[in-house]
């Protein structure tokens, strides 16, 4: 009967590590799309808002300029 055992240990020694970067990698990923896109959204929110606030801003101008 032959042993492999430290073989295996270090098969799994290696694996391992290389599962969980490539599980890491894929998730950071998909953690950067996620907040990319919740940037974005808040960026149009935004410019949407001053977009209003500039038209309101004219409104007064144009009821002041009579």
């Amino acid at each position: 009967m032959k042993k492999h055992f430290p073989f295996e240990i270090l098969l799994l020694l290696l694996i391992l590590p290389i599962i969980s970067f490539t599980y890491l990698a894929v998730q950071i990923q998909a953690v950067e799309r996620e907040q990319y896109s919740n940037l974005e959204s808040i960026a149009q929110l935004k410019a949407e808002q001053i977009e209003n606030w500039l038209k309101e801003r004219q409104g007064d101008a144009e009821a002041i300029k009579g």
